[in-house]
């Protein structure tokens, strides 16, 4: 086996794109209408084949998933989620299917911080998709770092909620659209002292995952970004800048959560 690795990175831009590697080829994900130029992607596919061997080759995937169907047989791939503040998720099946996603309010239920309306790129939970390439009743996954971590138990997600701005409500909203079964309440903690909404936000997806049926989901990696900013790069700690915030990606030298994918991993 090559040790030149493959580091397969979503770009985690909040599209709606799920990308298919398979047989060697890397699959422009299933949303449509996808306008390719958008993403600076040349085409619909690569062959894996083609991208020279140097140590380490990146390959940045347009989209917020990744699933990998086939193992090439020589290359290593390395999958790895850079997010900010949202959570990142990489799992495997039993049957050998790998995959990344990039969960956040957005892709899992469609709150926007857009105003008046705007209409969203994409429809439904990134996961109702994912979970129809990958089986979830045969899947361990592990979340990574993210705002509101489980493992800090801390309420740092929060959300305005005011008369003039009901974004908690909102999202309470796009929670209850997509999971109708799920009650968001105990998820929720109101401030009207000050106008804000607390979400539970590492449960939440936790428990996002047992509706889907998930058979294990590791948590051990769940902190919060926002209270260890010198471990983790959190958007909301940082000045919130294009500048800093592509700083600090550069610097992170795998990711907020990675996995090493071989042609002999079980």
């Amino acid at each position: 086996m090559d040790d030149d690795p493959i580091i397969i990175s979503p770009q985690c831009n909040h599209s709606g794109i799920i990308c298919t590697l398979k047989d060697g080829q890397l699959h422009l994900g299933d949303r449509s209408p996808t306008t390719i130029s958008e993403y600076n992607w040349n085409g619909t596919s690569i062959q894996l084949d083609q991208i020279p061997k140097c140590s380490p080759v990146v390959l940045p995937v347009p989209g917020d998933a990744v699933v990998i169907k086939s193992l090439h047989p020589t290359r290593l791939y390395v999958l790895q989620l850079r997010t900010r503040d949202c959570t990142p998720l990489i799992g495997k099946t039993k049957d050998g299917i790998y995959f990344t996603a990039h969960l956040s309010a957005e892709t899992l239920f469609g709150w926007t911080s857009a105003k008046n309306g705007q209409i969203q790129s994409f429809k439904g939970s990134i996961l109702h998709r994912l979970f129809k390439l990958v089986d979830p009743t045969k899947s361990q996954v592990f979340i990574g770092p993210s705002i509101s971590g489980i493992k800090s138990d801390c309420w740092c997600y929060e959300y305005t909620e005011t008369s003039e701005n009901p974004d908690g409500l909102r999202l309470i909203g796009g929670i209850l659209e997509e999971y109708p079964k799920l009650d968001p309440h105990p998820f929720c903690r109101m401030r009207p002292e000050d106008g804000k909404m607390d979400i539970d936000w590492g449960n939440l997806v936790v428990e996002v995952l047992n509706q889907h049926g998930v058979a294990n989901i590791n948590t051990q990696f769940n902190d919060c970004t926002q209270c260890n900013p010198f471990d983790f790069y959190s958007y909301r700690v940082s000045s919130k800048s294009s500048d800093s915030e592509d700083q600090a990606l550069l610097q992170m030298k795998i990711g907020n959560i990675a996995m090493i994918v071989t042609p002999r991993a079980t």
